[in-house]
């Protein structure tokens, strides 16, 4: 993973896991003098080590708002 991030963002990124399941990835930037962020390498690998188990995002969608009309006298 660290690899591929490089590649993709040309700075390492931080990487963290809970029980082996990834929980974040962290990357990080600089503030340069005109105001522009500048990505920079994570100051420590993260929490993951071997291999990282990556489940399926489940999606909860809301329910959708409703609104009640105020009757106008």
């Amino acid at each position: 993973m660290h690899a591929a991030i490089k590649a993709a963002y040309g700075v390492d990124a931080q990487i963290n896991c809970a029980s082996g399941v990834l929980s974040e990835i962290w990357l990080f930037f600089k503030v340069n003098s005109a105001g522009a962020y500048v990505p920079i390498d994570a100051l420590t690998p993260g929490s993951c080590n071997g291999n990282i188990s990556y489940p399926v995002k489940v999606i909860r969608v809301a329910p959708a708002a409703f609104t009640i009309p105020l009757s106008v006298s």
